[in-house]
C-alpha cells in the first residue's frame, strides 16, 4: 500500500512540472515563430519568411503537444491584435479572416504537431531521412492549407501560382535545415 501511495505522490508532482514545461515551450516557441516572421522577403500576396522553419524546429524539439501549443499561442496572440505577423502586420479578431496569408498561420499548430511526431521514437537520434520526410510533410500541410485559404481570396490558379509554387524550393531547404537542427540538438536535451 505504501508503494502505491508513493507512486501517486510522484505522479502528482510530475503534473505541475509537465504543465510548466509545456507553457515554457509554448511561450518560447511562439517567440521563435514571431522572430521568424521578422525575417521577410516581401512578395505579393504572401511574403516569404522563416516562420515555417521556426514552426518545424519548435515542433521537432518541443514534441507534438509543445509544438501545437506554440503554434496555437502565436495564432491567439495575432487574433488578439498583437503585431506579430510578418512586417508587424496586425489582424485582430475577425479581421484575420480577411488576411490572405491567414491559412498559413492557422496551419502552424498542426504542422508543428506533425513535426513533433518525428521525435516520438525510443531512440535519441531519429533517422535523418525520416526527419526530413516528416518536415516535408509538415511544410506540405502549411502550403496546402495556406494555398486553400488564399484561393478563397484570389482564386485557385492564382493561389497556386503565387502562394504555393514560389515556396516549394524554400520549403525543401527549410525542411532540410529543420531536420539537421533537430537531429543535432535533440540528443542534447534531457527528455
Amino acid at each position: 500500500m505504501r508503494a502505491e501511495s508513493t507512486d501517486r505522490t510522484t505522479a502528482g508532482a510530475a503534473r505541475p512540472r509537465a504543465g510548466f514545461r509545456l507553457a515554457v515551450i509554448a511561450v518560447l516557441g511562439a517567440a521563435a515563430i514571431w522572430a521568424g516572421a521578422q525575417v521577410t522577403v516581401p512578395m505579393e500576396p504572401v511574403p516569404m519568411t522563416l516562420q515555417t522553419l521556426a514552426v518545424l524546429v519548435v515542433g521537432g524539439l518541443g514534441g507534438p503537444l509543445g509544438g501545437a501549443a506554440a503554434g496555437a499561442l502565436y495564432l491567439a496572440l495575432g487574433l488578439a491584435g498583437a503585431p506579430i505577423f510578418a512586417d508587424g502586420t496586425t489582424a485582430a479578431g475577425l479581421a484575420f479572416l480577411d488576411m490572405k496569408s491567414g491559412g498559413y498561420v492557422v496551419a502552424f499548430a498542426p504542422a508543428a504537431a506533425l513535426a513533433g511526431m518525428a521525435g516520438m521514437t525510443r531512440r535519441r537520434r531519429s533517422r535523418p531521412l525520416r526527419l526530413f520526410g516528416t518536415m516535408l510533410a509538415a511544410h506540405a500541410l502549411i502550403l496546402t492549407f495556406g494555398g486553400a485559404w488564399l484561393a478563397a481570396h484570389i482564386g485557385a490558379s492564382l493561389a497556386i501560382e503565387h502562394g504555393v509554387t514560389p515556396f516549394l524550393l524554400g520549403a525543401a531547404g527549410k525542411s532540410l535545415a529543420a531536420a539537421l537542427v533537430i537531429a543535432l540538438v535533440r540528443p542534447t536535451l534531457g527528455r
